[in-house]
């Protein structure tokens, strides 16, 4: 095609490493390649579907060079492919043209690998629209704390520039108050969790393309997964200003961490590197909450979040009954949970008046904010249930219970869900 011939373009990319399309097609191009080899010898010489010029981010094409070192590897194939996509749509579009495109995923690696590879194409995110496009109920995300909405967008060729750029240092107040006031913003039109976080994505990275190329004080070029640290930071810390409804009580980084990521994950599981960037956010290691607090447990690149009677199992000096004091909030209340589950309310009863919890407006804000975080769903009860039980028992004349609901069973499908499933 001629360069500058075309005044639009809109794609929809491959969400990094979402899904493996070459992989999944392997099942039916093995039946087709029996069926179709004689007539078609051509189209069927390979015994597998070909992956190595897929744009995905796989590791298992670099498992010979270890799982982190895979890991780096596909995410550096991954840019390189989206980048050589984007230069030819740079070279393609009109100069006054317009290049959208739409992406999902809740890992900043990803958004790190998309921008990087967009912004050194040339283009200027020039508006950024977060759009609602997954229903709750569909076949990948019933369950899972995936992301619902769509990021659309909006990129035009950026303009020259002596090429000198700015320092880092000199746009992070626009940084922080565009991500604070898009936050607000979009929670107040409804959106929460991990959405909140990701549809504030669109608008710093608008920040950050517009005075490209931005610098780090040493010189070098920044990393949008940097900036993109910065927009968490300042989520996070509005939204918890917004679960303590403006009470003045402050959480230990431990009982943050727990708090937030209900708050944003909705789920008992959730990648490892956003654990370990949520930890950073709120001034603690993740190793040391899975290793010393035994509040998480590493599954392949995921965490879980421990229940107590698990926490109680692992380290049984973390949440000891006859103990006085607590390193953190979130260890006495896992601590009076499992006191009530092993022992009865009296128990309880008898722990919270040695332990004098009742008198801390933190241990109650906090058990409050998780019960109104943690979601009433199957997959949680096992967080929710004894949680709300111990405060029921001896608690709900000190905090603001949430309207109890049975746990639902397994979700039914819809039929446009199981079709989708049978295709």
């Amino acid at each position: 095609m001629p360069d500058g011939s075309v005044h639009l373009i809109c794609t929809d990319p491959p969400y990094y490493d979402n899904v493996m399309y070459g992989e999944l097609s392997d099942f039916f191009y093995v039946w087709q390649r029996l069926v179709l080899d004689d007539i078609y010898p051509d189209w069927f010489r390979d015994e597998l579907v070909p992956k190595a010029e897929e744009a995905v981010a796989n590791p298992a094409r670099f498992v010979r060079e270890g799982q982190r070192r895979s890991r780096e590897l596909a995410r550096r194939d991954y840019e390189a492919k989206m980048q050589a996509a984007f230069r030819e749509a740079y070279r393609v579009l009109h100069p006054r043209g317009v290049f959208t495109l739409m992406f999902t995923h809740k890992s900043v690696e990803a958004w790190d690998a998309l921008a990087s590879a967009l912004i050194e194409a040339g283009f200027e995110i020039t508006a950024s629209w977060p759009v609602h496009t997954e229903s709750d109920k569909s076949l990948h995300q019933a369950k899972k704390n995936a992301v619902r909405s769509t990021v659309l967008l909006v990129c035009r060729k950026r303009e020259e520039t002596d090429g000198e750029g700015v320092w880092f240092d000199d746009i992070l107040a626009e940084l922080r108050e565009t991500a604070r006031a898009k936050a607000l913003e979009f929670h107040e039109q409804g959106m929460r969790g991990v959405d909140l976080m990701i549809a504030a994505f669109g608008p710093a990275l608008q920040v950050v393309s517009r005075r490209w190329p931005v610098r780090n004080s040493d010189g070098s070029l920044l990393r949008p997964e940097q900036a993109l640290d910065e927009v968490r930071r300042e989520v996070t810390s509005l939204r918890l200003r917004q679960l303590l409804k403006g009470r003045d009580s402050r959480f230990d980084p431990e009982t943050q961490f727990v708090v937030l990521a209900w708050d944003q994950y909705q789920a008992v599981e959730f990648p490892y590197d956003e654990a370990r960037k949520l930890a950073l956010s709120v001034g603690v290691d993740v190793e040391s909450l899975k290793r010393d607090r035994a509040l998480l447990q590493s599954r392949q690149d995921a965490v879980r979040l421990l229940t107590p009677a698990e926490r109680r199992r692992i380290r049984e000096q973390v949440l000891d009954p006859a103990a006085e004091t607590f390193s953190s909030t979130i260890d006495a209340i896992h601590t009076a949970v499992f006191v009530h589950q092993q022992e009865g309310p009296l128990a309880l009863d008898r722990f919270v008046r040695r332990t004098g919890v009742l008198s801390d407006p933190a241990f109650l804000l906090a058990v409050e904010t998780l019960l109104h975080v943690i979601p009433q769903t199957k997959a949680t009860e096992a967080h929710f249930d004894p949680l709300y039980a111990m405060a029921q028992s001896a608690l709900q004349a000190h905090v603001n219970l949430p309207q109890r609901h049975m746990f639902e069973e397994e979700e039914g499908l819809t039929t446009d869900d199981e079709e989708a499933g049978v295709l």
